[in-house]
């Protein structure tokens, strides 16, 4: 019996080559493969969860042969890719090891080695090693799902033992999606939060949600999706941000802002801003407008006027709730000497979006009764936020100075960098924090594989998250509220 041949293609730009009556692969497919070296990754992964079926086609004449089945591992540059598998199609058997190196230059695309029978491996020059298997159509059980979960708990199966309680341990859940878009939105950390402004705050972060979900689902970026998100919370007098920012010593708004792409580690933040309504929206133009990451005080405002962004009379950034607390404030304290556990406020979001992107966005007004010119965590890349497509994107709220000195956010990354899981991370990260400087805090988080954790050290803290149709959000411990989305 004739031993059948190998086909060996490489995929290209133009993915009307690969049709064709033997061995090729269809245009779904090849579209699909048809994207920048470092997309690679994510593509392969979506295609398996969207395409469980895929329609490679093989034999004479185009016609069909028995389905093929996708799955793609994750393996380090320079090493073979081997069994730390994050997205496995369900059926599919992970292996110890894939034979070939990953550490061939990027942007020169990858080789199909294909064959009529058994396994065949598809080979990446670069980060990502896919393997097409050859299997017989089989419904299988989907990764994940479920709500949010609580210190590891498992969506759909049986529950993990909690993880101790601590004095320092960081209250908050855990969700997990399938490579669908996600954003997590917070309203800042908080000691306590009024009765009768409880469910304003609550409402005024879903409608943040969802309208960061819905830019996401209508195919907008991860950054359109932070941005418009945080947007939203801004125009809320309800939270410390924009109109709704807390006053320095002398009775004024100045704000901070900043924002990541984690595409390309780009980022934009301005502080000290005065009399707009968007800070966030002049941090995105830093970033996208300049060849600079950050802009303070003046400069910011000469910037903001060259970009046509319009300014708002003091009084419309001034509320009167924020004009009594600035009154208390002094009266108790008579200094402006910030509290570690009274002035937390910010309001932040992170998305993944459909290619995998990242995204981050912070914006504050600060603490109350500040010295005038105090610049906080907020605009400072690695402490108020971060966002890189290789880990994942996080958002920080709390005191400040504190998270400043810890570098929170880019902490809390580096822990997940060395293998550890988002709500680990977030422990381990708040807890040093909490230790070391008694400064509390939060933290929202979402990885590459599209997990997503909420963690907080203060007694509150308004989140909410949205993916796969369905909202989770919550204020106290413990809480979890969960609606479908249109």
């Amino acid at each position: 019996m004739k031993k059948k041949r190998f086909q060996l293609k490489r995929i290209t730009t133009k993915p009307e080559k690969h049709l064709g009556p033997r061995g090729r692969i269809s245009a779904r497919a090849a579209l699909l493969f048809n994207l920048r070296w470092q997309n690679l990754g994510t593509s392969l992964r979506a295609f398996c969860h969207q395409h469980p079926a895929s329609s490679l086609k093989g034999g004479r004449g185009g016609s069909p042969k028995p389905t093929r089945k996708l799955r793609w591992v994750e393996g380090q540059r320079g090493t073979r890719a081997g069994s730390q598998a994050a997205g496995v199609l369900p059926g599919a058997q992970t292996r110890a090891q894939l034979p070939g190196a990953c550490a061939a230059a990027p942007g020169r695309g990858f080789t199909v080695i294909a064959r009529r029978a058994g396994p065949a491996l598809v080979r990446k020059r670069g980060a990502v090693v896919a393997e097409l298997l050859r299997t017989q159509r089989s419904p299988g059980r989907a990764r994940g799902g479920g709500g949010p979960r609580r210190f590891g708990g498992r969506p759909g199966g049986s529950a993990q033992p909690e993880a101790p309680a601590s004095a320092s341990a960081a209250r908050g859940v855990l969700g997990s999606v399938d490579m669908n878009p996600v954003i997590v939105v917070h309203g800042g950390g908080a000691s306590n939060i009024s009765k009768d402004r409880k469910e304003r705050v609550r409402q005024g972060i879903i409608r943040a949600a969802t309208e960061g979900y819905k830019i996401l689902k209508d195919g907008g970026s991860a950054v359109d999706a932070v941005e418009g998100a945080v947007t939203v919370l801004e125009d809320d007098p309800e939270f410390n941000a924009g109109c709704g920012s807390v006053l320095n010593v002398n009775g004024d708004v100045e704000m901070d802002a900043s924002i990541m792409n984690g595409k390309d580690l780009s980022a934009g933040a301005v502080s000290a801003v005065q009399g707009i309504a968007n800070p966030i929206k002049l941090a995105r133009l830093v970033m996208e407008k300049t060849t600079h990451c950050f802009l303070t005080d003046q400069g910011a405002a000469k910037f903001a006027t060259a970009m046509g962004i319009p300014t708002v009379p003091k009084e419309q950034l001034v509320t009167e709730r924020n004009i009594r607390r600035l009154e208390k404030e002094k009266h108790e304290k008579g200094a402006p000497k910030p509290d570690c556990e009274k002035n937390l406020g910010t309001v932040g979001a992170v998305a993944l979006d459909c290619n995998g992107n990242v995204a981050y966005a912070t914006s504050t007004g600060g603490i109350v009764n500040k010295m005038v010119g105090r610049v906080g965590d907020t605009p400072c890349i690695g402490s108020g936020g971060y966002a890189d497509n290789d880990i994942g994107a996080i958002s920080t709220t709390g005191h400040g100075e504190s998270i400043l000195k810890v570098n929170l956010a880019r902490l809390t990354l580096f822990h997940v960098e060395q293998g550890k899981t988002l709500e680990e991370a977030a422990d381990m990260s708040l807890g040093y924090m909490k230790s070391k400087l008694k400064g509390l805090g939060g933290v929202i988080l979402v990885s590459k594989a599209g997990d997503w954790a909420v963690k907080w050290t203060s007694a509150s803290m308004p989140w909410a998250a949205a993916k796969d149709c369905q909202l989770h959000s919550g204020i106290d411990l413990d809480e979890t509220n969960v609606t479908d989305l249109p």
